[in-house]
């Protein structure tokens, strides 16, 4: 039991920003003395359930997943579903404390994109307004008007994307896209607009020419041999969208469910089997970013392309 014990607040530690302490986090918590909280750290005291269960809860580790980590018959996943404005806060603001925490930690992300990666869709603010919109439209629970409107979502949303995407930035990231990465995000739009729910229809364009902006940022970025960041390109479609997530070896698994909502574990069996396999994507893929120049202009031009067929059918 002391190595289980030993083990989980190791995780907790490793979570942390380097700045907070455990010792005086746990203290606080638990309402115990450092000498206490020391004693289970080194596994000389045993934690009781109810102090699990407060470590478990503040961190958001579950400890069926924990317990079971190496299991592979059975995987436990956190999911909070969004169904309150609140609720999309909170989640927003759990990936920008997770950005922030690979940026200290100096870990790294594998992304598979079967969409347009969440990130992009923060650069602008007309763009990041548009998602919004239709992730809270999606969300019954959460009145909006029936017709969008920049206006509608407020500026202190928009400005946490604008953070999340800052922060993105600045992460060690490989992505795998496919040809048709894009074509949800501009099928989104095509069907807002024909339902007329663009409050000034013109806007549509205006959205998409913003999408044509990302691209070429993206292209550019893949382009710089010194970037921290590096894209594939697969000729497989790709199941799902998923991320892996890796600080010092302690990984977490993303995976999109339902429009905006996520399933997250951090079982150990399963994280590991994933990287393998987005790995194994990797080395099936081609790399567009770096030295590739002629393969990342085909590749780019065709969504550039895209685009373009879309803003004829919007006119």
């Amino acid at each position: 039991m002391e190595n289980i014990q030993v083990g989980f607040l190791q995780k907790i530690k490793d979570l942390l920003p380097s700045h907070i302490s455990l010792v005086d986090e746990l203290s606080e918590l638990l309402n115990l003395s450092n000498d206490s909280v020391y004693r289970r750290i080194r596994g000389e005291t045993t934690l009781s359930l109810e102090e699990a269960f407060k470590i478990a809860e503040k961190y958001k580790i579950s400890l069926d997943t924990f317990l079971n980590q190496k299991s592979q018959t059975q995987v436990v996943f956190e999911y909070d579903p969004i169904s309150t404005e609140g609720e999309l806060i909170a989640y927003l603001n759990m990936i920008l404390t997770d950005l922030q925490l690979l940026k200290e930690k100096k870990g790294y992300l594998i992304y598979s994109a079967t969409d347009l990666p969440i990130f992009y869709n923060f650069t602008h603010t007309e763009l990041a307004a548009f998602k919004l919109y239709s992730w809270i439209r999606y969300t019954n629970h959460i009145e909006i008007p029936s017709k969008f409107e920049y206006s509608l979502i407020p500026k202190e949303l928009i400005n946490l994307c604008k953070q999340i995407y800052h922060a993105y930035q600045i992460v060690r990231t490989s992505e795998i896209w496919t040809d048709y990465t894009i074509d949800s995000t501009l099928r989104q739009i095509e069907y807002y607009y024909d339902l007329g729910l663009f409050a000034n229809p013109e806007d549509a364009q205006l959205i998409v020419k913003q999408l044509q902006e990302i691209i070429q940022t993206i292209q550019k970025q893949a382009s710089d041999q010194q970037s921290d960041f590096e894209l594939y390109q697969s000729e497989v479609t790709l199941d799902n969208n998923c991320i892996l997530s890796n600080i010092q070896g302690v990984r977490k698994v993303y995976l999109r469910h339902q429009n905006l909502n996520v399933l997250i574990t951090q079982n150990t069996h399963f994280c590991e089997e994933t990287e393998n396999d987005l790995n194994t994507t990797l080395s099936k893929s081609m790399l567009v970013s770096g030295i590739s120049e002629r393969q990342r202009y085909q590749f780019f031009q065709k969504i550039y392309q895209k685009c373009e067929n879309t803003i004829q059918k919007l006119k």
